[in-house]
């Protein structure tokens, strides 16, 4: 289940660097920080940063299922993703976030999201429980 924590418009835009290339949020976005859990436990804490131009009422929607979902019935299709995984500790306000007591292993997942047209459609920054969650990776149709 996901419970969403705030839903705000972000005037300042927001830049995210991956690998070696800056992906960026010009002007108006959508800031939106959802909890995620798994078996009742918050296993992720992700914050998106969605165009507002490509989405411009989303904050009117349901904003605890599926944002994929809602991005198709703007119209939407995303069709490039760059992610990058990073391990950092959680502490401070993630131990509030996640229920701990002590400091515990985390992922900072990073990533951005592209449609069809080649427009940057989000900007992520999730962190998730390093105790209670795994990363499983495929691929399919790779050219050679």
């Amino acid at each position: 289940s996901t419970r969403v924590l705030a839903a705000r418009k972000n005037n300042e835009g927001i830049t995210i660097r991956i690998g070696n290339r800056s992906h960026q949020l010009a002007g108006t976005c959508f800031e939106i920080s959802r909890l995620r859990f798994g078996d009742n436990l918050p296993i992720m804490r992700e914050t998106r940063f969605i165009d507002a131009g490509l989405c411009p009422s989303l904050t009117d929607k349901n904003l605890s299922g599926s944002l994929y979902e809602l991005y198709r019935r703007f119209g939407l299709e995303l069709s490039e993703i760059y992610q990058s995984l990073t391990p950092v500790i959680l502490d401070g306000d993630e131990l509030k976030c996640f229920n701990l007591d002590k400091p515990t292993p985390g992922m900072l997942l990073e990533g951005a999201s592209y449609d069809s047209a080649g427009r940057l459609v989000e900007l992520e920054r999730s962190i998730y429980r390093g105790d209670s969650y795994s990363f499983i990776v495929s691929a399919t149709n790779l050219q050679t």
